[in-house]
């Protein structure tokens, strides 16, 4: 089974903080599917890295070796998912899915407040052809419903 998976989803796996265990259980519970890996993801997910090392920019010494250790480790997480297949890479219908992002955002974006990378995202999934998407943010799980596919909306316990 292949599942599209949005870059919040995605990172908090790849990155061992306060949400990474509900991430890791949440991917458990539903089988440990593959998560489609595309282009666009791997431009998130890189990007949302190196902004988590940015975010401590003016803070000590000690605390920016931390974050680039994190940032290197979830890099290297990131090569074995891919390596192992876990993450299942595959090309990017750019020109499908940034019409199916325009005709989402027509539809739901003055309802549902969807950002563009999170139409793009949805329409991804729609133009792949998937029927499940899992994240972890509520407004794009809104959209993702919204727009006929399963959610599998992970929030971390409290």
């Amino acid at each position: 089974m292949k599942m599209y998976a949005d870059t919040s989803f995605l990172v908090r796996l790849l990155v061992r903080d306060a949400d990474n265990e509900a991430a890791l259980a949440a991917h458990r519970r539903i089988g440990r599917p593959l998560l489609i890996y595309t282009a666009f993801h791997n431009l998130e997910v890189t990007n949302a890295l190196n902004l988590r090392v940015f975010a401590v920019a003016g803070a000590t010494s000690a605390m920016k070796r931390h974050a680039r250790q994190d940032q290197e480790e979830a890099e290297r997480r990131l090569k074995a998912c891919l390596t192992k297949g876990l993450f299942l890479s595959m090309p990017t219908p750019w020109d499908a899915a940034a019409e199916r992002a325009a005709e989402l955002s027509s539809t739901h974006s003055q309802k549902l407040g969807a950002r563009s990378f999170d139409l793009f995202h949805v329409a991804a999934a729609l133009e792949l052809h998937c029927k499940e998407f899992i994240t972890c943010d509520l407004r794009q799980a809104a959209l993702a419903r919204a727009a006929g596919l399963k959610v599998i909306l992970v929030r971390r316990e409290a």
